[in-house]
């Protein structure tokens, strides 16, 4: 034993202390080597740099777990160093206990102009209280205090990206990604898992490709999730003239603004990652490219050169790409803008079947378990580049002139380890498309 070990009570040894090594860009694809899966245990395989400084770090095989493993029972036969990383895998969506189902939402609550006050406080208490047993309402409450809803008007306006969305028949929060637009009109696109019923409610023997989103279900916006938090401050706040300013966002809750047209959850025939929903919209709700949310703060949020006339317009599509000091930008509902910078390709992740959320489904069997491909993006500066509710959202680098945009992909997950920054899941741009054209049998671009 020296000075500065530390001793493991699990393991029964000391172990040398060291900084936990951070993670940095690779210069290039690296070879992922093939993993035989023995064992029930979803993992993700990434090829990265490790380190304690861009000088000082070595090409490693990243092994994503959110169980304790033994790394030579991984069967990974590789000339890199293999580096154990234990955290989570989870979908980048906000949500509270699931509301209940109806065929129509528009009919659940009274029209709020015809509501007496104390009616208005009453509706919003059972909305703020859900459909949940009295039992579960304490954590009900906590969960909702823990949630900001930044993106959140109660106005009916035409949506902008990076808007708060979700289902209208549930409380959960996601984000508008980016509006597409091909012969059949204009669509606005985000995660599927946004504009779904829970992923846990899929079957888990569904091959992949084949998880099929059915059409019609209602969207809104602001998500009943981020209404139902604006109801609670305002609950709580004896000061306000309550009733009047809840009536607007018990609106807002039941208001349905689009539809699904169609989505897929799984894996592409390019074994990448597929997770997206077209959302056909009300003529009224109908946004476009280019007008973004703090558009008075946008240029020194995304540091916009002095002198460069910038318009923001979106007018490209451009996959993020190995080897560059790119930064790409991601506009969310709950982070708002970020930053960060591709650290891996072909990040490859296990789950079954065409669902993600497996670290919810204890005892999957080996042969449930595929593999999908998507790039890896951390956010510069040790900060954040997404987090819950921030599924769907587009993720931009500005033009080499500095004026506008290109759409580089869409965040669909995340992996937070133990100890290190977390690891934000995007699907690359062009792979986004090329799903969306084959589901659909027409072309799509971004809309100007």
């Amino acid at each position: 034993m020296e000075p500065g070990d530390a001793y493991s009570l699990e393991d029964k040894r000391y172990f040398k202390y060291v900084y936990y090594p951070a993670v940095f860009p690779l210069l290039s694809p690296v070879q992922i080597p093939e993993l035989s899966i023995t064992h029930c245990t979803p993992l993700g395989l990434a090829t990265v740099r490790m380190g304690f400084s861009t000088r000082i770090s070595v090409v490693v095989v990243a092994v994503l777990t959110p169980d304790a493993e033994s790394i030579g029972d991984l069967g990974i036969v590789s000339d890199l160093p293999v580096v154990l990383i234990k955290g989570r895998f989870s979908d980048m969506t906000n949500s509270a206990q699931p509301a209940p189902a109806s065929e129509d939402i528009t009919q659940t609550m009274e029209p709020t102009q015809t509501m007496e006050p104390t009616q208005v406080i009453e509706a919003a208490r059972k909305l703020a209280k859900g459909d949940v047993p009295q039992h579960e309402r304490v954590g009900r409450i906590m969960e909702l205090q823990c949630l900001a809803a930044p993106r959140a008007t109660d106005k009916e306006v035409p949506i902008r990206v990076g808007s708060s969305i979700g289902t209208a028949a549930g409380e959960n929060r996601g984000t508008a990604g980016v509006y597409l637009k091909s012969s059949i009109g204009v669509r606005l696109l985000t995660a599927a898992h946004v504009a779904s019923l829970p992923l846990l409610s899929f079957p888990l023997t569904v091959p992949r490709s084949q998880c099929i989103l059915p059409s019609g279900g209602a969207i809104t916006s602001p998500s009943r999730l981020d209404c139902i938090v604006r109801v609670k401050e305002l609950l709580s706040d004896p000061d306000s003239d309550t009733h009047q300013e809840l009536a607007p966002w018990l609106a807002a809750a039941t208001r349905v603004c689009g539809t699904v047209q169609c989505g897929r959850l799984g894996v592409d025939e390019e074994d990448y990652r597929e997770d997206w929903a077209l959302i056909e919209l009300q003529d009224r709700f109908v946004g476009k490219n280019g007008i973004w949310w703090w558009e008075d703060i946008l240029e020194t949020i995304i540091g916009v050169q002095p002198g460069t006339k910038f318009t923001g317009k979106v007018v490209g599509v451009e996959d993020p790409v190995l080897g560059t000091s790119e930064v790409w930008f991601k506009d969310g509902a709950s982070t708002d803008w970020t930053e960060g910078t591709l650290i891996s390709t072909e990040v490859h992740l296990f789950f079954p079947g065409a669902t993600f959320g497996i670290t919810e489904s204890p005892g999957v069997h080996p042969t449930k378990i595929e593999r999908g491909k998507v790039h890896m993006i951390v956010g510069t500066r040790g900060g954040t580049f997404a987090t819950a509710g921030d599924s769907g959202s587009g993720v931009f680098k500005i033009t080499q002139d500095g004026r506008d945009f290109v759409f580089a992909g869409m965040v669909l997950s995340e992996f937070t380890p133990m100890r290190g920054p977390t690891l934000t899941m995007v699907a690359p741009a062009t792979r986004v498309l090329a799903q969306v054209a084959k589901a659909t049998g027409v072309e799509w671009v971004v809309a100007e």
